[in-house]
């Protein structure tokens, strides 16, 4: 299934957590995460935790692309390295979300290209568990990107409306907080 959608991705977004888990199917098991960090962040983008959980197993290993050593990790940041390697499967863009931002503790979200890192923007925690910010985020760069907006501006834009929409987020019943994506037409 991966070998399928993988090269079709222009852009593959993925939480840190998402893509340390799918490099374990070419690394052979050890995710190379020692970050013991709580994964319910609150960025842009950030992966939904509505997911179910699986049971532990052996998962299905991906070949190496034609050319592609796999780039370890004491050489080189694992996040930036797998990025790499999915894009030497065909991506033409990765965005992994909820990577360590600068200084303060805040995360960030980092967009790859073939060429390395693209843009590395920061935010600020948002308070409250949030469904559907991944989604948001995906739907806004796929919009920005049917709009003709080139790959990183349509990522930095797609990035602050969905940032503006988990600012805007609301509460249904006792659940999770939900990406308020109408928030630019109340402001009207």
């Amino acid at each position: 299934m991966r070998q399928l959608l993988v090269p079709q991705a222009s852009v593959l977004v993925l939480s840190r957590d998402e893509l340390a888990r799918l490099a374990e199917t070419w690394r052979g098991g050890d995710s190379g995460s020692d970050d013991d960090e709580d994964s319910d962040d609150d960025e842009p983008g950030d992966g939904d935790d509505d997911a179910p959980a699986t049971a532990s197993k052996a998962p299905a290993r991906i070949p190496l692309p034609p050319g592609g050593d796999i780039v370890r990790e004491e050489d080189h940041d694992p996040v930036a390295a797998d990025a790499l390697y999915l894009i030497r499967l065909g991506c033409e863009f990765v965005l992994v979300t909820g990577t360590i931002g600068e200084g303060d503790g805040g995360r960030a979200n980092t967009l790859y290209s073939a060429d390395g890192v693209v843009r590395h923007d920061g935010w600020r925690n948002l308070p409250g568990p949030f469904i559907g910010a991944g989604g948001t985020l995906s739907a806004a760069i796929a919009a920005f990107l049917a709009q003709g907006a080139d790959t990183p501006n349509a990522v930095r834009l797609a990035q602050d409306y969905t940032h503006g929409a988990l600012e805007h987020a609301q509460r249904y019943g006792m659940g999770k907080l939900v990406p308020n994506r109408t928030y630019r037409m109340q402001a009207i």
